[in-house]
């Protein structure tokens, strides 16, 4: 896998709208623009396992676009930085939200914002048992955080590998290769090419069912994905 590529996990439902449009952060959308570790946007993971975890059997190869910046989190930090904006700003860096701690007239560089973002990721994420009061800090302050990461013109944030991998916050960077269904165990999942006429043809019945199963999908988001999935029949001659 190029560096580059990743991998998306979603719904079948989902995944005829992303075979659509593309991915996008609006109504009806929410699924693959989820509110996970890093808040809102698209996640993407190099792990087939995660992907897998997270989407169910339906797995996109995605590329992100060129341009994209992402801050790719590896829990290092330099202690002297970290000091230093203690001393700076006083203890209230290292909990709660950052905006809090920081004065109106002042501002963390590229450098700094990176060394304090791996060390709180470090605490919240730190080996043996989770520190759920840490995790809590840090997931209650990452809005906080993607503040300050797009002041500095970052799309992304996380750790490729990790569970949750990275998020995307412009959609528009993420573009879907192709779409293939996750099969085998889900410690070491493979890919399986789709035929997307079968794929299609099958898509209203596992709607169908998916309206029957959960109460979140209500009858707009069928008429919407109804229409998505007649769209793109009549378009690649699939009616």
């Amino acid at each position: 896998m190029a560096d580059n590529e990743y991998y998306h996990g979603t719904a079948s439902y989902k995944a005829i709208q992303i075979l659509y449009e593309g991915f996008r952060l609006k109504k009806y959308h929410s699924e693959h623009g989820s509110n996970g570790t890093f808040k809102q946007g698209i996640y993407l993971t190099k792990s087939l396992s995660s992907a897998k975890y997270f989407g169910s059997e339906y797995i996109f190869k995605c590329r992100l676009k060129k341009g994209a910046s992402i801050v790719l989190l590896d829990k290092g930090y330099d202690k002297k930085i970290i000091n230093y904006l203690k001393r700076e700003f006083s203890k209230a860096i290292l909990m709660g939200p950052v905006s809090k701690a920081i004065p109106r007239n002042k501002h963390l560089t590229r450098n700094e914002l990176i060394h304090l973002l791996n060390y709180r990721f470090s605490k919240a994420y730190s080996g043996g048992p989770m520190n759920w009061n840490n995790w809590d800090d840090w997931y209650n302050s990452i809005s906080s955080f993607r503040q300050q990461l797009q002041l500095h013109k970052y799309d992304g944030i996380g750790e490729a590998n990790y569970l949750d991998g990275v998020v995307i916050f412009n959609p528009s960077f993420v573009e879907p290769i192709e779409l293939f269904r996750a099969i085998g165990n889900q410690e070491k999942p493979s890919l399986q090419k789709l035929d997307n006429k079968k794929f299609i043809r099958q898509i209203v019945t596992e709607i169908r069912e998916a309206i029957e199963d959960y109460d979140e999908i209500d009858i707009k988001q069928w008429e919407y994905i109804r229409s998505l999935q007649k769209r793109y029949c009549r378009e690649n001659g699939l009616l």
